[in-house]
């Protein structure tokens, strides 16, 4: 077995994995009303950065080892590093913006802050500690290493090896929205407009490292904005005892 055949098996079943993981955690919960918070475990931001950690390994050894580098994923060689990634950042705002428009236009914009709200408070530990190793974990390594999996992986070096990008982004697309299933069903069509893009800028002359930005810009936004959602929601809830009593 040649090493683009090996990583690309080892990702495959990694993802897979991932998403069964992501697809059991939806089914279990999907007739309750609210999101059910893990265990503290799930929670732990030492936990989720061990797990980061471990990925972020993975790809080091590949790339000692196999001969693998960020040119082989997709990283443009013809624009600067620095360009493509605050290109794919402020792509991000873009489309953060025309799905804000759409779902204020929907008449769902609060309903739709309410479930993100929800899901970071479900992802996301109280411990101040806990809460630090959290963001590396969630917002500095979780951008790259995912990425490197779903689109540098995935869709660009297994669309080479199998001569057909249109079959790698169609296994990337539907591991990446099943890893994803936890959030609930509510994000699928995000989620399918996050993908979307990203392919996008994997496949234009910024490459892969746009990625990055953009992946680095949706982790943490909703990380910066999660204490204004607990205010807001708070907010809501006095509204509704107060017009109830």
């Amino acid at each position: 077995m040649t090493a683009s055949a090996l990583l690309i098996l080892i990702t495959v079943l990694f993802a897979a994995l991932s998403a069964i993981i992501a697809v059991r955690f939806y089914w279990q919960n999907r007739n309750t009303t609210h999101i059910r918070r893990p265990r503290t475990a799930l929670a732990s931001g030492s936990q989720i950065l061990v797990q980061q950690v471990v990925v972020l390994i993975a790809i080091i050894l590949f790339t000692v080892f196999g001969g693998f580098g960020l040119y082989d994923l997709g990283a443009s060689r013809t624009i600067h590093p620095v360009f493509s990634f605050v290109i794919g950042f402020g792509v991000y705002f873009v489309v953060l913006g025309v799905i804000e428009a759409a779902a204020a236009g929907l008449g769902i914009r609060e309903r739709l802050h309410q479930l993100s709200y929800d899901t970071m408070r479900m992802i996301w530990p109280r411990d101040p500690n806990q809460k630090i190793l959290a963001f590396l974990a969630v917002c500095l390594l979780n951008p790259f290493t995912e990425e490197v999996i779903y689109r540098g992986v995935l869709v660009h070096h297994l669309g080479g090896l199998i001569e057909n990008i249109f079959a790698a982004v169609l296994i990337g697309f539907v591991l990446s929205i099943a890893a994803h299933m936890y959030q609930g069903s509510w994000s699928i069509p995000f989620q399918m407009a996050f993908h979307s893009v990203a392919i996008l800028l994997l496949l234009s002359p910024l490459g892969l490292i746009a990625c990055f930005g953009f992946h680095f810009a949706g982790d943490l936004v909703p990380v910066m904005l999660l204490k204004k959602s607990m205010h807001e929601r708070r907010e809501r809830f006095r509204k509704e005892r107060a017009s109830s009593v």
